[in-house]
């Protein structure tokens, strides 16, 4: 069950933005509760911390450039839209939500929870590679109210590769490396969790010191996330490394960056064998 703001939150939200405090540019409010204020805009708009189904914890989770959050449940099949890569956060979210509040442009499409929220759709200058264009985007206010619940662009504003597993999300918060001393190859492990933070699937990278080639090696895990088989050289393939890269500071941030590459290569090879397990375990009942 969705956990939204109730008449009364809203009621104090608004109660508390008309404080002189807001009117000297203070940004953000850290207070631990999800329905506190966190910051108000220039033109009144009411930002508060949120949760995963409303505020800016929503908007960050469910539109910001690196999250794979909010793709669980009813609803998150699909591939929702994200701000760009280079986006400040709150900053920038307050800026574009203004511009479309400014032009007061209300979408009149019936929506499943309009009874609920108002939602207003405006074009804002956005800069694109280098070039200043024009982007749609969506801004939804709790119902006759200031107070923000969601914003997000009409599609996304970098390119991002369609999302191949439905059922798994890659854990970059647990993406390990071993430079795995007095060997020559060195082993870069990104885990693939379901929607109960269990890891299921570990793409593993094995770097081979003197030719630098990477080999794909693809550990399988039990339900209760332990390691069941690792199916070892599905096809070996180049990160475009060179010597000087696995110094320890630079093969670190080489590490970093593999937590936002592209991994639609590899995560079609986990849909396809766990497609064949479940087939498996189909066929068998």
């Amino acid at each position: 069950m969705r956990q939204y703001l109730n008449r009364e939150q809203i009621i104090q939200l608004q109660a508390e933005a008309k404080s002189l405090l807001w009117k000297r540019g203070i940004l953000a409010n850290i207070d631990s509760h999800w329905s506190s204020l966190l910051s108000v805009s220039p033109l009144g708009l009411i930002y508060f911390k949120g949760n995963s189904d409303t505020g800016f914890q929503h908007i960050r989770e469910r539109h910001g450039y690196y999250s794979e959050k909010e793709y669980f449940g009813v609803g998150a099949l699909g591939n929702p839209s994200k701000f760009k890569s280079t986006s400040k956060g709150l900053l920038d979210y307050r800026e574009i939500a203004d511009k479309v509040y400014q032009q007061g442009t209300k979408d009149i499409k019936s929506h499943i929870d309009e009874e609920l929220f108002d939602k207003y759709v405006a074009y804002v200058n956005t800069i694109q590679e280098n070039v200043e264009i024009q982007m749609k985007y969506y801004l939804i206010l709790y119902k006759n109210s200031k107070v923000v619940h969601s914003l997000y662009p009409h599609k996304s504003i970098d390119n991002i590769p369609k999302k191949v597993l439905k059922n798994y999300v890659r854990d970059r918060s647990e993406i390990t490396l071993n430079l795995c001393l007095g060997k020559d190859y060195r082993i870069i492990k990104i885990p693939y969790v379901n929607e109960r933070n269990v890891p299921r699937y570990v793409v593993i990278f094995k770097i081979n010191e003197s030719n630098l080639r990477v080999d794909f090696h693809l550990q399988v895990n039990f339900i209760s996330g332990k390691p069941f088989m690792t199916i070892m050289r599905l096809f070996d393939f180049s990160l475009g490394l060179n010597q000087e890269d696995l110094n320890f500071d630079t093969f670190t941030k080489i590490v970093e960056g593999v937590s936002v590459m592209d991994m639609t290569l590899f995560e079609k090879e986990i849909l396809s064998i766990d497609n064949m397990f479940r087939k498996s375990i189909s066929d068998s009942h």
